[in-house]
C-alpha cells in the first residue's frame, strides 16, 4: 500500500473513532437524556427567589418546559400546557418552566400576562444557560416529561402528545392519589337514621 493510502486509512480510522466518541455523548435526539434515563437533577432559585430542585418534585409527574417569550411555537404551546396543568395538577402533575435566551422583563411580563401558575427559572439570565446546557437543549420549545420515579417518560411531550402522555402516567404518581368523586353515602345514611 502506498504512503498516501496508509495516511488515508489512518485518517479514516481516527475520524471514525472521533465520531463514535461524539455519538456516545449525545443521545439520538441530541438531548442529554432519552426515554427511560434518570432525569438530571438540578437546583436553582425561581423568579421569586425561592429554592427549587427537581428533588422537590419526587413522586410527581413533572414537565420540564424549556421556552422563551419571543418564540412563536412556545407561545402557541402555552395554552395547551396551561389546560393540561389545570386539569391534572390536583392529581400530581407539575410544570417547571426554564426560560431560555430571553430578556428578563419580557419573560416576566409574559408569565404575568398569561398567568402561568407554575414555577419558573430564568436560566440564561440568572444561570448563564446552565440548565439548557445540562440537558443539551438545542431549541425551544423543548418539553421533557419526567415520571414520579425521576425517569424520563418522553422528550417530545408537547402539542397534541402532552395530554395523552399525562393521562397515561398520572396514575403512577406515588404521593398523590388521583382525585375520586365523593359519593352521597353519608347523606343517605343520615336520612335513613332520621326516619
Amino acid at each position: 500500500m502506498s504512503q498516501k493510502g496508509k495516511q488515508f486509512q489512518w485518517g479514516a480510522m481516527v475520524a471514525g473513532i472521533l465520531v463514535a466518541v461524539w455519538l456516545l455523548g449525545i443521545s439520538a435526539s441530541g438531548l442529554a437524556v432519552e426515554k427511560g434515563d434518570q432525569a438530571i437533577p438540578f437546583e436553582a432559585k425561581d423568579i421569586n427567589g425561592k429554592k427549587i430542585s427537581l428533588k422537590q418534585y419526587e413522586g410527581k409527574l413533572v414537565l420540564l418546559d424549556f421556552w422563551a417569550s419571543w418564540c412563536p411555537p412556545c407561545r402557541a404551546e402555552m395554552p395547551i400546557v396551561l389546560k393540561v396543568h389545570e386539569k391534572y395538577q390536583k392529581q400530581g402533575f407539575e410544570v417547571i418552566g426554564l426560560v431560555q435566551d430571553d430578556e428578563p422583563e419580557e419573560a416576566l411580563d409574559y408569565i404575568k400576562e398569561k398567568k402561568l401558575p407554575w414555577r419558573q427559572i430564568l436560566d440564561d439570565i440568572e444561570y448563564q444557560g446552565k440548565f439548557g446546557d445540562l440537558y443539551k437543549i438545542r431549541g425551544v420549545p423543548t418539553c421533557i416529561l419526567i415520571g414520579p420515579d425521576g425517569k424520563v417518560i418522553d422528550t417530545l411531550a408537547r402539542g397534541s402528545r402532552l395530554e395523552p402522555l399525562v393521562q397515561k402516567h398520572i396514575g403512577s404518581v406515588t404521593n398523590k392519589e388521583p382525585i375520586k368523586m365523593e359519593e352521597d353515602t353519608p347523606k343517605k345514611q343520615e336520612s335513613a337514621k332520621s326516619e
